[in-house]
């Protein structure tokens, strides 16, 4: 019965956004859950399983248990479902098995990079945010860079860094802080003039794209100023002025809610009587 799967399917979601519950639930419906994805159900029932699978594989233990009983193949298809909740949470449960290096190492093996890489460029905000947030996962690892960059994957993400969402600012940053670790992407990266937006997002409001921003500039510049040495003074400076530059962008963060706070404050009602 394809309402009562639903109705299943979203109470193991909910409950499995707890520790003790996924730890539980991962032994007892991995296996089964797989089964559901494999079993092309409508969009609604393979969105809902996605979400089952992000949720369980924050534990590595799941991670595992689902790769092994076949779950990644379904997953990487939804990708290119017409539906854009089911494209959304299919990148979601690759984001959360990408979190764990086995996981990265399958799924660049499975295929994935070129199923995800087009989502880059969805209007779709949700698809969007949870696209770049699996890019930035598997980006981790040094094979995945190089499929990356040969499958142009690095213009769209120098793009993402002036999104109006700072989640997706953030890790299309880390994205590339870790691509730069490769010499032709980090080459790429500075031709499409990436350092730019990259120092803009220094003095934003959002940690995780701060330090990821302030990363991928050390990785870019830091090269054309020699070796990476203690004595290296040009080196230093940079570093110095990185630092300088998330003191500055935190401090004005904090001045800002401060003072939304106190705008917050003079608009409150009087309490009832």
């Amino acid at each position: 019965n394809n309402e009562l799967l639903l109705r299943i399917l979203k109470i193991f979601k909910i409950v499995s956004r707890k520790f003790e519950n996924r730890a539980k639930l991962g032994p007892l419906v991995s296996k089964d859950l797989v089964q559901v994805l494999h079993q092309e159900p409508s969009v609604q029932v393979a969105s809902e399983a996605c979400n089952v699978v992000l949720n369980i594989c924050y534990e590595k233990e799941n991670v595992d248990r689902i790769m092994g009983c076949g779950g990644v193949p379904p997953l990487i298809s939804f990708l290119s479902s017409e539906s854009e909740d089911l494209q959304a949470n299919a990148a979601g449960a690759i984001q959360s098995i990408c979190f764990q290096k086995e996981g990265r190492q399958f799924m660049r093996e499975q295929g994935v990079i070129p199923a995800i890489l087009p989502l880059l460029s969805s209007k779709n905000i949700k698809v969007q945010t949870r696209s770049v947030g699996a890019v930035h996962n598997i980006s981790s690892e040094a094979e995945a860079i190089r499929i990356i960059r040969r499958l142009h994957g690095v213009a769209p993400l120098v793009g993402l860094l002036k999104a109006p969402s700072a989640p997706v600012c953030g890790s299309a940053a880390g994205a590339l802080q870790n691509l730069s670790r490769e010499i032709n992407a980090r080459d790429e990266i500075h031709t499409l003039g990436a350092v730019v937006p990259l120092t803009d997002l220094l003095f934003g409001d959002d940690v995780q794209s701060q330090v990821c921003a302030a990363g991928a500039i050390l990785n870019i510049i830091g090269p054309m100023l020699g070796s990476e040495d203690q004595t290296n003074p040009q080196r230093q400076a940079l570093k110095k002025l990185l630092s300088l530059a998330l003191t500055v962008g935190m401090l004005h963060g904090s001045i800002r809610d401060i003072h939304a706070m106190q705008q917050q404050s003079s608009a409150r009602l009087p309490e009832q009587g």
